[in-house]
């Protein structure tokens, strides 16, 4: 095997967006920062230093290079020939191959989501930049989650590691950001762990569908996806909190084929007059309906839901009220 050694100074590129792929690199010592050029702006991938590798994503696919390298500090690199590296590739196990095809597919995925966010966002930042940075990683999570999905037990789940680990290996910059923001996912409760025989900790569906919820209902509010229609009306915090407690309470309960729970309208007063007064309730109840978290049927007097898709709506709007106020979060107390 070949291999060149080249020294380039500080601030010199050693590829750019775009050019043909192929060849390995890597740093001996030095520093780089891998980058991204979308409307004049500079977008950091990632800034790369001593015995790691540049190039390896278009050196197993022979595709253009999908980002530019610039060195920080001088930089000397021990460069691999694509033919070697074609070499190399042919003598590893096929299961290698595939192993090294799935990673590649998905740190493609996610740079394009991140490149397409950030892209989206530049020129208007703001108080909201913490609520951004929550759907990345959230969009992050759940591009992961459709390459990891497995069965255990019976139930179909993701592993966690799997899914949340990578993205603080590929956003270095916003890693504490990005644990902050998922602890708030598991204070707000829009993630509840599923704990198997098998050691980890699980993502079920209806997590990853509460995370999706989330997802859609942060960009319509920072204007990223347009509204279908007119927006409901607001929910207090008193009100979402009474909503949410009965849904914790539903879910406990027999559902019927659907996952629906179905009660009468006088039982579904009763159970919201332990937190709110009941010449409210119905006022809440309609706004409830506004937001399709509830079904009511004035002709028999009974009302309908699904206990996780209130939970999911009710986390994701009392996570984003969090993440875009610019005092500290709800405190934990405020959520039943």
């Amino acid at each position: 095997m070949t291999k060149i050694e080249k020294t380039f100074p500080a601030g010199a590129v050693i590829f750019h967006e775009g050019d043909p792929g192929g060849d390995i690199y890597i740093i001996k010592s030095g520093e780089v920062k891998v980058y991204q050029v979308r409307g004049g702006s500079e977008i950091l991938l990632a800034q790369l230093g001593q015995g790691e590798l540049l190039g390896a994503m278009t050196a197993t696919t022979g595709t253009p290079r999908t980002a530019s390298v610039k060195a920080l500090t001088e930089t000397v690199v021990t460069m691999i020939g694509s033919k070697d590296m074609e070499k190399l590739l042919k003598d590893i196990p096929p299961w290698a191959n595939i192993l090294i095809k799935d990673l590649i597919f998905r740190l493609k995925f996610m740079n394009e989501i991140y490149i397409q966010s950030v892209s989206a966002e530049l020129g208007n930042r703001g108080h909201q930049d913490l609520l951004r940075t929550a759907t990345r990683l959230a969009k992050g999570i759940l591009a992961n989650a459709r390459v990891q999905e497995k069965e255990i037990d019976g139930a179909t789940v993701v592993d966690l590691h799997s899914s949340f680990s990578p993205l603080l290996d590929i956003f270095l910059a916003e890693k504490d950001m990005f644990l902050k923001i998922y602890n708030l996912f598991l204070e707000y409760r829009l993630l509840e762990l599923k704990e198997l025989r098998q050691v980890g900790k699980f993502l079920s569906k209806e997590e990853l569908l509460g995370l999706q919820t989330f997802y859609d209902m942060a960009h319509q509010h920072l204007g990223v996806i347009p509204q279908q229609k007119k927006a409901p009306p607001a929910l207090a915090v008193g009100e979402r909190k009474a909503l949410l407690a009965l849904a914790t309470w539903a879910r406990a309960e027999p559902l019927d084929q659907s996952g629906r729970m179905v009660m009468t309208l006088a039982e579904c007063e009763n159970r919201l007059a332990q937190s709110l007064s009941r010449q409210h309730i119905i006022h809440v109840l309609q706004r409830a309906s506004a937001w399709n978290l509830i079904h009511l049927d004035k002709a028999d007097v009974r009302i309908s839901f699904r206990p996780d898709t209130i939970r999911h709506v009710i986390a994701s709007m009392n996570l984003i009220h969090a993440l875009e106020s610019e005092s500290s979060p709800l405190h934990q107390a405020s959520i039943p």
